[in-house]
């Protein structure tokens, strides 16, 4: 695909080669690697964090006190290893 090559096409034909043009190219890819590796990061805190397990759930859906202490129990009861 070939650019535009005349006057005001908002392309400056003479600053690409420069080595400030590179220097900007190089700072930027930089800056685009670090932001990318950030929201990777972000992401697998959120997935970490977003997980609940069956436990948690089940406990959270108790009505009192009295109900979650039940529910703790039975659970401690389940999750008891069991021998033959």
């Amino acid at each position: 695909m070939a650019l535009p090559m005349y006057e005001g096409d908002g392309y400056d034909h003479a600053a690409n080669d420069s080595p400030n043009a590179l220097e900007l190219a190089d700072r930027a890819e930089h800056m685009r690697a670090e932001a990318i590796a950030a929201a990777i990061a972000k992401l697998i805190m959120w997935f970490r964090k977003g997980r609940k397990s069956a436990a948690e759930h089940y406990l959270e859906q108790s009505v009192d006190r009295v109900d979650l202490e039940h529910r703790e129990q039975k659970l401690a009861r389940t999750r008891q290893p069991r021998y033959i």
